[in-house]
């Protein structure tokens, strides 16, 4: 009788040991969820084409000289400072250059009614969405070299099926999408240029797609690749060099093959929270 007696108590002892060990998975689900709900900054990353000069290897066929540009530049740096209400645009101008940018900046505001070509873009539109918005500007970029050069022709010397049959499908359409360059509208160039198809791929042909292009037993393609991902985590160690706040409404006027790292980068940040560009490109 004794025996029974303790293997009852065993076994209740257990049952209260496994019941109060147990976890409430609800409950732990929404105490991890609120332990991730970070105060976050909103983001809007605008993906651009270089409206100037650039070193970049591409270059766009866009002419920001022409009268009906320049009217809708400005129509869409109004709405964007209207709409997003920017405290902080950070642009594709290397730190080293920010008093110079400043000053010029400067001298804009002064004259208003003659813009600026400064950095392409950054003067014509980053600069005015500053002034309508009241908006600090930032510099971020870092400059790095890379050899595009010579992982194309290690692609074509290796008969690299992956990169020949991934442009072989692109080619027509990005044919005609050049066209767009002419024939669209400013506002309309940007959607395009800022849906995820488009973003994607230019991470893919500006890095990704060399991790295919190597010899054995090394990594030529792989390495180029690395260099760019390398300068993208540098320009967003820039980005988080900039004091801001949960306050603060962020925007990234950057080229569209950055603007794809940094959406990656932000995805995963306790600081940041990417809005979506497209609802403030509307008509």
């Amino acid at each position: 009788m004794r025996t029974l007696t303790l293997s009852i108590i065993v076994v209740i002892t257990a049952v209260f040991m496994a019941n109060s060990q147990s976890i409430n998975e609800e409950q732990f689900m929404k105490e991890a969820k609120d332990a991730f709900d970070f105060d976050k900054t909103p983001v809007l990353l605008l993906g651009t084409w270089h409206m100037g000069y650039t070193s970049d290897a591409t270059k766009s066929g866009y002419d920001a000289s022409r009268p009906e540009r320049r009217t809708e530049i400005s129509e869409l740096a109004l709405q964007l400072a209207q709409e997003f209400k920017p405290t902080k645009i950070l642009v594709e101008v290397v730190p080293e250059r920010q008093a110079e940018m400043d000053s010029l900046y400067q001298l804009y505001l002064e004259n208003p009614n003659k813009l600026s070509t400064y950095g392409g873009e950054v003067g014509l539109l980053a600069f005015q969405i500053a002034r309508a918005s009241g908006a600090s500007l930032h510099a971020i970029d870092h400059k790095m070299g890379y050899d595009y050069g010579s992982i194309g022709r290690l692609a074509d010397s290796t008969k690299n099926k992956v990169v020949a049959g991934y442009y072989a499908q692109l080619m027509p359409h990005l044919q005609k999408a050049s066209q767009l360059e002419t024939t669209a509208t400013t506002k309309q160039l940007y959607r395009y240029s800022n849906t995820p198809e488009y973003i994607s791929f230019l991470k893919n042909t500006n890095s990704d797609i060399f991790t295919y292009v190597n010899t054995p037993g090394k990594f030529e393609g792989a390495d180029v690749a690395a260099d760019f991902y390398k300068r993208n985590l540098r320009i967003y160690a820039n980005i988080n060099r900039v004091e801001i706040t949960p306050e603060d409404r962020v925007l990234v006027l950057n080229g569209g093959a950055h603007i794809a790292f940094f959406k990656e980068f932000m995805a995963s940040s306790p600081k940041y929270d990417v809005v979506d560009v497209q609802e403030y490109l509307k008509d």
